[in-house]
């Protein structure tokens, strides 16, 4: 994109991270994002990791790149076959009332150019990777002018991403869909739909600018970035150009972020940290009077590749007594959104039907099975509603002493919530037993009485129903109404751990009444079909 040229004496209505309507009036980066790293030029690298992984090959430009950035500068080339991409036909019964998106979603790359190498060594790094349209070359981003370059991750840093709903698939079924290769030489992160249907879908959302699905913290910072001009703006992102440019770059638009680069990955899979490690390089050769570099993204171990590069970089410098500069690598808290229930199913049925298409033509591999999308039973429960949950949680943390951590330590931290349901069994319960009950949906109030805790893993209260004439309700699980309120993260309960419980306490002064009702804890799970060569269960 083309920018002014504006002088770097020029005045700028404020600095790079001064207040703005969207951020509160003395608000520093430091203050409502973590991990902020930097190193000062005056104490040169003496505190950090001087260490770097093997140097980083050269990507071949795509051809088509290479002869039109050629051609438009009056250079004669020489005709090159390109192979063109056969588009697939998705034979899917799945896809209802054209909800779901069209793509072609083959993989088919440039053909290899042994001149490639040598030619893109001559060109801007902004021509080499933007994937903008409309770049001026005539006006590109001096580095006289340039004095910091900010880079800002699009996925869970500028965006709220969707992610895999893990109330809707099984923990296996979630790392199958968020891992390349289980599912038609694909997953979640090469698929437009899971991105494209964001929020309330496409049609809404594009009319309202995804308005409810930025993180608006980071958004705010990168329109000061984008306002200062003496600021290099990067949005830079391991998503593949050709299956997301056109999307991604409507988003940027629609919220009026115009970076001076927008970068996607092309060509074929490579590994995301050191593909933008090879870009930042190059646009260090070039904007090499910068003063600070700032990395905004929501991946620790691409921090700490960065890191690596940038401390390997800056030593360069020092032993060739040039200029250095201090760099900020922001850790920004991941803020994600999940897709309607709905649409996520119909989406990842549509990539099932694709793979089991795909293999019955032959073009996956021949071990690779067939693949249905099921319901799993989880439990059968009484199942609190959402009003419920909120205010159980709320009397856990204000009227129940010495129950949970405190909000700002450690063991907070670590806690997941639950307080989701009473547990009556694992599974499916028998009919006659449904029956006895009142059936799906029959609604039953429950009251606190007890509340105890594995310090650091577990949190549980001990209900009793409210009607004295129920206490003949059917627990197959827990030999009680019990309910866990917390557990640490990754920690997997057993029913034997509520023995292991010895500071039980009674709620004496004051009581909580939650309302639930009869059902059934599903999620859905992906399986190969039991006609399968080999049958296992994901």
């Amino acid at each position: 994109m083309s920018r002014n040229n504006t002088s770097s004496e020029a005045a700028v209505e404020a600095p790079v991270y001064a207040s703005s309507s969207l951020l509160s009036s003395n608000l520093e980066k430091e203050d409502f994002l973590i991990d902020v790293e930097a190193i000062d030029p005056d104490n040169g690298l003496s505190n950090f990791d001087r260490t770097m992984s093997s140097t980083m090959k050269k990507r071949p430009l795509e051809v088509e790149d290479v002869i039109s950035n050629l051609e438009d500068k009056g250079h004669q080339t020489r005709k090159l076959d390109i192979i063109e991409a056969p588009v697939l036909e998705v034979e899917s019964n799945e896809v209802v009332n054209g909800m779901l998106p069209e793509f072609d979603y083959t993989n088919v790359e440039s053909p290899p150019c042994s001149d490639c190498e040598s030619l893109e060594e001559t060109l801007h790094p902004i021509l080499k990777w933007s994937c903008y349209n409309d770049i001026d070359e005539s006006n590109l981003p001096s580095p006289s002018q340039i004095t910091s370059i900010h880079i800002y991750d699009f996925d869970n840093t500028l965006f709220k991403t969707p992610t895999p709903n893990p109330k809707l698939l099984n923990p296996t079924s979630v790392a199958m869909i968020s891992s390349p290769g289980d599912i038609n030489n694909s997953y979640w992160w090469l698929e437009p739909g899971f991105l494209k249907y964001s929020g309330k879908g496409y049609d809404y959302e594009r009319q309202h600018a995804w308005s409810d699905n930025w993180n608006e913290d980071v958004v705010a910072l990168s329109r000061m970035s984008i306002k200062n001009p003496n600021v290099l703006t990067i949005m830079m992102t391991g998503r593949k150009e050709k299956y997301f440019k056109k999307l991604i770059l409507e988003m940027l638009e629609s919220k009026g972020l115009i970076f001076d680069c927008c970068i996607l990955k092309k060509g074929p899979n490579r590994n995301t940290s050191l593909y933008k490690g090879e870009a930042i390089q190059d646009f260090l050769k070039i904007y090499d009077n910068i003063s600070e570099l700032t990395i905004y993204d929501d991946r620790p171990f691409q921090l700490t590749s960065f890191k690596k590069l940038l401390n390997q970089h800056i030593s360069k410098q020092l032993s060739l007594n040039k200029k250095i500069f201090k760099y900020f690598l922001i850790n920004v808290e991941p803020k994600t959104k999940y897709l309607h229930p709905v649409i996520e199913t119909k989406l990842i049925q549509d990539l099932i039907n694709r793979h089991n298409i795909n293999l019955f033509k032959g073009k996956l591999n021949p071990n690779t099975q067939e693949l249905i999308l099921r319901k799993s039973m989880q439990s059968t429960a009484y199942i609190l509603t959402l009003e419920s949950r909120l205010k159980l949680i709320n009397f856990c943390k204000t009227k129940l002493q010495n129950f949970l951590p405190l909000t700002n330590s450690q063991l907070f931290k670590n806690l997941k919530f639950q307080c989701e349901e009473i547990r009556i069994a694992k599974d499916q319960i028998s009919k006659s037993v449904l029956q006895r009950l009142g059936g799906l949906g029959t609604e039953y109030n429950f009251i606190t009485e007890f509340y105890g805790s594995i310090e650091g893993k577990l949190y549980i209260l001990k209900l009793a129903p409210v009607l004295q004439d129920r206490k003949d309700l059917p627990f197959q699980y827990y030999d009680a109404p019990y309910i866990v309120i917390a557990a640490a993260k990754g920690y997997h309960m057993n029913p034997e751990d509520i023995l292991r419980i010895n500071n039980w306490r009674s709620v004496a002064l004051e009581t909580c009444q939650i309302n639930t009702y009869v059902g059934f804890n599903q999620n859905l799970k992906i399986t190969q079909k039991k006609n399968s060569a080999k049958q296992t269960t994901a």
